[in-house]
């Protein structure tokens, strides 16, 4: 008895030790000692998994770099940078790009089939990429336009159907983008537009389960979380069901979609890919490409209507252009490009609302790196955060807080002008940027100046316009606004909307 009794001293001593030990470790040993951040961050994953779980780390990361400065140490083998050098070195173009770190996993399946943008081996990135890529290149997003035309006008014929009343701008811009979505994917959109709410509750399985996933990833469940939402999320009739039947049963719709596009999709050798992949890269079109957009959407007309002397530019901006006959009543993707004030407009906005709030976390490779002054070993995670990096002064200048699209448009330093381009994260960074970028924004292009011509909008609460959760993706919630159609601007049924053949592919750059 007694022997048992000195083994649970001794097993106790050491549980109360190691800890000791490994703190110890990581404030006196660790070459990551000399790194700025809190206390805790260097000790334990378990402070960001905090603030991530309470969904505010987009805040706690610009508040973090503005106390600690470019470098800041979140989590014991982890470093946030904002610095441009680092930028480039992390995310380079050339070369041998750092490989993403293992959070990635998190969106790994059981099987080996998981999304190109969940890769982490370069090479076999690069054929996964490769493969999809044309599908988003401008190209073969102009030729699919023509069959966004029917949601852009039924969202717009509820708008109007508003009368000035006070509503919900975040339900209206994500029932409209899962249409998109599911219009260009199958051929066929979800119907939230038409009954005015989401009737698949698609848009919750989605939140929940990136939310889900992002914040697992930071932890030791990362291995795990594969197997808690996903089924779930394909199980549900709206988008499992659906893709489906259409890899099964080919073709379901007379026309191009992209699941008709994954289909085609072959392995190195010539071969057919696996169904799963097909499904996999479908259900992350739904993943990735509507809630950001809808975000991306929303911060563009909350900036907009909140600063009268930038809308009232903009307004004669996109007059000027309909007097001369260069719009259509839903205005094409081609005729919003000739709109230079437009563009710079949703660039700025989406500089201080991206989408993404989480950091893009990259490996340090196995010889290690000297970044800022320090010297970082072999496995150490290093990232950035778009919302960090560009609130960055010496980049964006001291009044990088302010909305004022004329910083990309009026820059005498052509220096300053291209760090600012190279800096700004809001589709990623270097040779991982988003492949629906194209996409994402002929979406924003055809629907934003469209609205800002035919309608009147008051946000209701401009100091505190939404409630802001961070689930990887910034989520902006409970926008309410005042809309109405302006009467100076004829109906949408006359003239031409956007025409083009969706497939007419060509392999064009993203």
């Amino acid at each position: 008895m007694s022997g048992l009794s000195q083994l649970l001293t001794r097993g106790i001593l050491c549980l109360c030790i190691l800890p000791i030990i490994y703190v110890a470790y990581q404030r006196i040993s660790s070459p990551l000692k000399v790194v700025p951040g809190p206390y805790l961050a260097s000790v334990t994953p378990l402070w960001r998994v905090y603030h991530v779980i309470r969904g505010d780390w987009h805040d706690q990361i610009v508040q973090l770099h503005q106390k600690y400065g470019q470098y800041v140490r979140i989590a014991p083998n982890e470093v946030s940078t904002i610095s441009p050098s680092a930028l480039r070195v992390a995310y380079s173009h050339s070369g041998s790009p750092w490989i993403k770190d293992t959070w990635y996993q998190t969106w790994w399946g059981p099987s080996p089939y998981h999304p190109a943008f969940a890769e982490t081996e370069v090479q076999r990135h690069r054929i996964m990429r490769r493969r999809v890529s044309k599908l988003y290149s401008m190209s073969y997003v102009l030729g699919m336009q023509c069959y966004t035309d029917r949601v852009l006008q039924r969202f717009f014929q509820q708008m109007r159907s508003l009368r000035g009343e006070s509503t919900n701008m975040t339900k209206w811009t994500q029932l409209f983008a899962f249409d998109i979505i599911g219009e260009l994917a199958f051929g066929d959109w979800f119907g939230g537009l038409d009954a005015a709410k989401d009737n698949h509750q698609l848009g919750h399985w989605v939140f929940l389960t990136i939310t889900a996933h992002a914040s697992l990833g930071w932890t030791w469940l990362r291995a795990g979380s594969v197997f808690f939402f996903p089924v779930r999320l394909l199980m549900n009739r709206s988008l499992y069901a659906r893709a489906r039947v259409q890899i099964t049963t080919f073709p379901l719709v007379e026309r191009n979609t992209l699941i008709l596009q994954f289909q085609a999709m072959k392995n190195p050798d010539g071969s057919v890919v696996h169904p799963r992949e097909i499904l996999t890269e479908t259900a992350n079109v739904v993943l990735a490409g509507a809630d950001t957009t809808a975000i991306s959407l929303r911060a563009v007309i909350y900036y907009v209507y909140t600063n009268p002397r930038i809308y009232a530019q903009l307004l004669r901006e996109i007059g000027n252009a309909t007097r001369l006959g260069k719009l259509s009543p839903i205005v094409t993707f081609q005729e919003a490009l000739e709109l230079d004030y437009l563009q710079v407009v949703i660039k700025e906005a989406l500089r201080l609302f991206p989408a993404v709030g989480y950091q893009l976390p990259r490996l340090v490779p196995p010889g290690g790196a000297t970044l800022g002054g320090y010297y970082f070993p072999g496995g150490t995670t290093i990232g950035t955060n778009a919302w960090a990096l560009h609130r960055n002064t010496e980049i964006y200048g001291s009044d990088c807080d302010e909305f004022r699209p004329e910083r990309w448009l009026n820059q005498s330093d052509p220096n300053r002008l291209r760090m600012m381009e190279d800096c700004y994260g809001s589709f990623g960074f270097g040779s991982r940027t988003c492949l629906g970028k194209n996409l994402a924004l002929m979406e924003m292009y055809r629907l934003l100046p469209t609205l800002f011509r035919d309608f009147d909008v008051e946000v209701c609460n401009p100091q505190n316009p939404w409630k802001v959760t961070t689930g990887w993706f910034a989520f902006s919630n409970e926008f309410q606004v005042r809309i109405s159609a302006r009467d100076d601007v004829p109906p949408l049924s006359h003239g031409p909307v956007a025409s083009g053949k969706a497939n007419s592919v060509t392999a064009d750059h993203e």
